[in-house]
């Protein structure tokens, strides 16, 4: 987090750091990024810049009216990818996964905030769904059950 000035050093909103989605660099303008952002400058800051920053997972969580948004990742999806949406209009529910080949890579929910820390962890971990990839295509809402299998080796 080093800027071009020798002992400058920049976080969060006033730094571009590594997108872990796609490889480029942008400003994150959230504060998980921010945090992670602050904790590298300051290692570095005492280590003289022994600390990499490995990337941050493009995110954001919104609360409109007590109607909770939530994307991840590359949540627009990816050229020749796959994607499962459930939309429950009455409820004022969604949920919408991208997927490039048997990895989750992005996902929006609306109105659905259990196992969003989920979502992330999946993305995050570029885990391979094998099997699972059809059963979240099926259903969207079974990520609990994917990720449990995904970082059990099931």
């Amino acid at each position: 987090m080093c800027s071009s000035v020798p002992g400058i050093y920049a976080a969060g909103d006033a730094a571009c750091g590594l997108d872990f989605s796609t490889g480029d660099y942008s400003v994150q303008a959230v504060q998980p990024t921010a945090v992670d952002h602050g904790r590298i400058a300051a290692a570095n800051m005492v280590r003289h810049g022994s600390v990499l920053h490995q990337g941050c997972i493009n995110m954001n969580v919104l609360d409109t009216i007590g109607l909770i948004s939530v994307s991840y990742g590359q949540w627009q999806g990816v050229e020749g990818g796959d994607h499962s949406s459930l939309l429950d209009r009455d409820r004022f529910r969604y949920i919408n996964l991208q997927f490039e080949e048997d990895a989750l890579i992005g996902a929006n929910t609306l109105g659905i905030t259990q196992h969003i820390g989920i979502l992330r962890g999946l993305i995050q971990g570029q885990f391979k769904l094998g099997k699972w990839k059809q059963r979240l295509m099926d259903n969207p809402m079974l990520v609990m059950e994917a990720y449990l299998a995904a970082t059990q080796g099931a």
